[in-house]
């Protein structure tokens, strides 16, 4: 297990996120077998608002779990999706589930801003089964416990007794620092005015969105076969505003290429950061459209549409799937698609 508290995979050290890196890696080495100070099952609090890197975070401390010594069992769960016993199904899938969650040697549970109320009792039961027997357990969620109103104290209080630490947006810098990095993991050579651009044209979205642009624009430049040289500012804007893939685009390519004429919205406003209808509704579609014409999964649609996590996937699905129902316009358009696209 390196010292170096920044030494995590996938994720850049910045003095935002500095003190969550250091909780993380105390937490993660609590769990070696040669730990001098194991754990002593407090819960790690991670809290901040969307784009601040709770998620990147996260999935690094799995990897970090895994590679140490043991064969530790860990798993990641949405808030939203927290499985939980039922009284009319006491042997059920979801109550076997949630036994599972309840012996893993490190749990993290994400989103809990997200949690349903019919499922308080459940995380509450989580928290005390796992730090009873020292089991280390984090979660994640867009504001510190005092903020999370909507739940009861007898969660809350549970919360802010664990080690609670606040991530910070990430500044312009730090944006940079992190999109430099990950374009050189990506292979993907980026001149410092070409950073400068894709950090104006990500501007206020968070950090998923911005890694999205980024996987978006080497995929347009290898369609359009760039030459080696390093993109600068006007090839950037170029390819993200134009959104042309060559003639050899994959099926997700002109999946989203044909929903955004649909919809008359250029393709980087359909995979970027805007939450405005004109783009936000066609997005919907596309990741609707892509769990229902590719066998791609969840996580996989989300990284092509923009980097957006697997559970948004599943809420669009969800959501144009009930419009449909109801609305015959969007239905005819929806079966065009698809005939289009199969």
């Amino acid at each position: 297990m390196p010292d170096d508290d920044t030494l995590w995979p996938g994720v850049v050290g910045v003095p935002e996120n500095r003190s969550a890196l250091v909780a993380a890696g105390r937490v993660v080495r609590q769990l070696s077998a040669d730990a001098k100070s194991p754990t002593d099952g407090t819960p790690l609090v991670l809290h901040g608002p969307a784009g601040t890197g709770k998620t990147l975070l996260v999935g690094a401390m799995l990897r970090r779990v895994a590679e140490l010594p043991g064969g530790l069992t860990a798993r990641a769960v949405t808030a939203r999706e927290l499985p939980r016993r039922r009284a009319d199904d006491p042997d059920g899938e979801a109550a076997t589930a949630f036994a599972e969650l309840l012996a893993l040697d490190f749990v993290a549970v994400e989103d809990v801003q997200h949690l349903p109320v019919r499922s308080v009792a459940a995380l509450i039961e989580l928290i005390d089964h796992r730090a009873a027997r020292r089991r280390v357990t984090v979660l994640t969620a867009n504001a510190g416990p005092a903020h999370l109103d909507k739940f009861p104290r007898r969660l809350t209080s549970r919360l802010a007794a664990g080690l609670v630490v606040q991530m910070e947006p990430l500044g312009r810098a730090a944006r940079g620092e992190l999109l430099t990095h990950k374009a050189g993991e990506l292979g993907l050579p980026l001149a410092a005015c070409g950073v400068s651009a894709l950090l104006d044209l990500t501007a206020g979205a968070g950090v998923r969105p911005m890694l999205g642009s980024l996987a978006t624009l080497k995929t347009l430049a290898a369609s359009a076969k760039r030459p080696a040289d390093p993109l600068d500012a006007k090839t950037v804007k170029h390819l993200l505003e134009t959104g042309h893939l060559g003639v050899a685009a994959s099926p997700m390519t002109r999946l989203v290429e044909r929903v955004a004429a649909a919809y008359a919205v250029p393709v980087h406003e359909l995979l970027g950061p805007s939450r405005r209808a004109d783009a936000l509704v066609p997005r919907q579609v596309a990741m609707y459209l892509s769990r229902e014409t590719t066998t791609l999964s969840l996580p996989k649609i989300g990284a092509a549409l923009g980097g957006r996590d697997h559970t948004t996937v599943l809420h669009a699905w969800r959501k144009v799937t009930a419009l449909a129902a109801c609305d015959d316009r969007l239905g005819r358009l929806l079966r065009e698609l698809r005939a289009e696209l199969q």
